[in-house]
């Protein structure tokens, strides 16, 4: 915990426009990663990979990827 604690910053997400469709509570999660400038969002929630939501973080260089997905992106680090 004391690393994600040192490692971490802490974001104030703007939410600009529904980008969740099938659920207005997931956007936060979404702007929250935006504001961070994340590399990929990991999540098991289905509305997350609709095509609309994938496109939107991918324009900003954001990859919406499950549990096994960034293990293996992950296991690809030299």
């Amino acid at each position: 915990m004391q690393f994600l604690v040192k490692v971490s910053e802490v974001v104030h997400p703007i939410i600009e426009a529904r980008v969740v469709l099938k659920d207005s509570n997931d956007d936060p999660v979404i702007y929250t990663a935006v504001s961070g400038k994340a590399d990929a969002l990991c999540t098991l929630v289905r509305d997350f990979f609709e095509p609309g939501v994938v496109a939107f973080c991918r324009n900003r260089g954001i990859s919406i990827l499950t549990d096994v997905m960034l293990r293996q992106r992950l296991m690809q680090v030299p």
